[in-house]
């Protein structure tokens, strides 16, 4: 497509490539290949073998509004996403089916702005991240009556971490 590169090249120079031991399975040059639809869109794009991974083939799906609704590779990581109206991300699924992550935001009808992102897992069995339940994050926002960002806070197995904006000027 137009003005879309087809590919990128990225040739490390001599002194990193020295760190970079080619018995480990790295390489001094990676290129990385492109794909799209006939609207323009990202279809797929192809990382080269690296560090002992392999090649990866990842594809990009979308709705008929043409949003991105999944995306895959050797592993599906995101399967589904879902949109309010006004396009904004309503609901993510992302990881294969076992280990699922599931990230739900939600919105002020009358303003657009988020109020609370949700992140929920599929499994529990995971003992030593300290959560006993499927929740992993709750963030809330506040804002002021002009619309800007005042604060953040993260509840996370029953530790809240708030994080306060201002603006300095």
């Amino acid at each position: 497509m137009d003005g879309n590169p087809a590919s990128k090249t990225l040739t490390l120079p001599a002194v990193a490539s020295g760190l970079l031991s080619t018995a480990e399975g790295f390489a001094t040059t990676y290129k990385t290949t492109y794909a799209y639809t006939e609207s323009g869109q990202l279809a797929s794009y192809t990382t080269p073998a690296m560090g002992g991974l392999p090649e990866e083939k990842v594809i990009v799906r979308y709705n008929a509004d043409g949003l991105p609704v999944s995306t895959s590779g050797t592993d599906w990581y995101t399967s589904q996403t879902s949109y309010s109206v006004y396009g904004e991300v309503l609901r993510t699924t992302t990881g294969e089916q076992g280990s699922r992550v599931w990230t739900t935001n939600l919105f002020d009808e009358a303003t657009g702005q988020a109020e609370t992102t949700l992140v929920d897992r599929e499994s529990t069995s995971d003992a030593t991240s300290g959560l006993t339940g499927h929740q992993v994050n709750a963030r809330t926002y506040a804002y002021d009556l002009s619309g800007n960002i005042t604060n953040t806070a993260d509840t996370y197995a029953a530790v809240v971490d708030r994080q306060c904006f201002a603006e300095v000027g």
